[in-house]
């Protein structure tokens, strides 16, 4: 809660987010509050939605009340989970991914999944790699410079 805004996360599946979806909030008053989201209005992951009047009545108007921040948490498929049948009909109904124009000189490379916090810990021990930190020997490096036009 911010003064009179509420803000309520929401989960959805990644079906729900992609084709629409019809849920029953309680708010805190015990009502129920049907929210829709029509078939292609695509709710993106974090995204933010709003219900004017559902927040908290304002000091001294009880008439007048706040607004319900709905943010939407999307949960994708488990890596494995989907069958070749599945992903097909995916590929099929979704717009396709731009493919590159591979010219055979590439280098393969293996993608692993990982923490952010391990961003910046590189350069072999794990701790600093002083010659990728600074730019210029006396430390104070030149900063990065816009090209005019």
């Amino acid at each position: 809660r911010k003064g009179a805004d509420l803000i309520m996360q929401m989960h959805l599946t990644l079906s729900e987010a992609l084709c629409g979806f019809t849920r029953v909030i309680t708010h805190l008053d015990d009502r129920q509050i049907r929210i829709q989201v029509a078939p292609g209005d695509v709710v993106r992951p974090d995204s933010i939605r709003c219900i004017q009047g559902e927040g908290m009545p304002t000091h001294g108007n009880p008439f007048v009340k706040g607004r319900l921040f709905l943010l939407f948490k999307v949960e994708f498929p488990e890596p494995g989970s989907l069958t070749n049948a599945a992903l097909q009909q995916l590929r099929d109904g979704l717009p396709p991914g731009e493919e590159p124009e591979l010219t055979g000189e590439e280098e393969e490379a293996t993608m692993g999944e990982v923490d952010i916090s391990q961003f910046g810990s590189g350069g072999g021990g794990g701790g600093s790699n002083e010659a990728y930190d600074e730019d210029d020997e006396d430390g104070r490096g030149r900063g990065v410079q816009c090209q005019s036009m």
